[in-house]
């Protein structure tokens, strides 16, 4: 079955600097969100809690990745907390060899 992918989710997901996960759980109309208990908080915005664990989970993650020698090509530390979208000009040069 192939992925049904909206136009309206990929622009909604740049624009507000979504989830990776939380993209992939929304695809095909929630199929493989279905299947984890629980999942339908993930899309409710109005839970202050969980979007504050969600972000610690995220920030802990960016850590150990970190810690393991990863490297954040899209420099998010060096912006604006308000503006940190990346050109994909910029990006493309950062996955250029050295």
């Amino acid at each position: 079955m192939p992925t049904l992918i909206r136009v309206s989710e990929v622009g909604e997901f740049i624009r507000f600097q979504g989830c990776e996960r939380r993209f992939k759980l929304g695809l095909n109309n929630r199929r493989i969100a279905r299947a984890v208990p629980f999942s339908e908080r993930l899309f409710n915005t109005l839970d202050p809690v969980l979007q504050e664990v969600g972000r610690e989970a995220e920030d802990g993650w960016e850590t150990s990745l970190r810690d393991h020698g990863l490297r954040d090509l899209s420099r998010s530390d060096q912006r604006e907390p308000g503006n940190r979208a990346v050109p994909w000009a910029e990006f493309r040069a950062a996955l250029e060899p050295s």
